[in-house]
């Protein structure tokens, strides 16, 4: 087929033209938006502090902003500019609700944009098929900036998880996770009962168990 040149009469089939346009909104199109929607107040930028690269879909914690209002230059950028933080390598107990997972991978000190609600696609470290939660991952078992770790709470809630890559569907597997939970259910286990009907208990951690240095807390029966 010869290409078209500027003037040339084009006479296009209506089936022709309706294929192209499902072509162009179908996912994968070749005019598909890097971000679905129309609203982009989800997303912010961020500065991979960490000194690895990390890729699309990895996790990030957010750390300071990376513009302050200290002048009056300084306040009207921090008023009317995308937020734009430093990402940090995130910590389970200091971001478990200041997460955000990366729409394109990250050198080191490069700014990229970052989705902080809504749904989106990460891999998790599923523990326990029955997990409804994620939270970020512990760096003894995985590395954070990877994967999430699934968990009978936390602020991430799992829509939908593929199996994972052990036999009983436990394991790494790609899930898609809804951010910016409105509410975070939070666990705690009865360990003995004192008198004046006080009972001492300790908050669950990630993996469903107690843990050893977790904060002890007494509430009336």
């Amino acid at each position: 087929m010869a290409k078209t040149r500027p003037g040339d009469k084009l006479n296009f089939k209506s089936e022709w033209l309706n294929k192209v346009d499902d072509l162009i909104k179908k996912p994968g199109g070749v005019n598909q938006p890097v971000f679905s929607g129309n609203n982009t107040n989800n997303i912010i930028f961020i500065k991979n502090t960490h000194s690895a690269y990390v890729e699309a879909n990895g996790i990030l914690g957010i750390g300071s902003s990376l513009i302050e209002p200290t002048d009056e230059e300084e306040t009207m950028l921090f008023r009317f500019k995308k937020p734009t933080f430093e990402g940090v390598v995130p910590e389970p107990g200091v971001h478990d609700v200041r997460l955000c997972v990366l729409l394109q991978g990250l050198d080191t000190d490069e700014i990229g944009p970052a989705i902080i609600t809504g749904s989106v696609a990460v891999q998790i470290d599923i523990l326990d098929t029955n997990h409804l939660y994620a939270t970020i991952a512990s760096e003894s078992t995985n590395d954070p900036t990877e994967v999430l770790e699934s968990s009978p709470a936390g602020s991430v809630a799992i829509l939908w998880a593929n199996e994972g890559e052990e036999i009983d569907g436990t394991g790494v597997a790609w899930a898609i996770i809804s951010l910016g939970a409105s509410s975070v259910p939070q666990l705690w286990e009865a360990t003995s009962s004192a008198s004046d009907n006080i009972i001492e208990g300790k908050r669950v951690n990630s993996s469903g168990s107690l843990s050893g240095d977790e904060q002890e807390f007494w509430a009336m029966d």
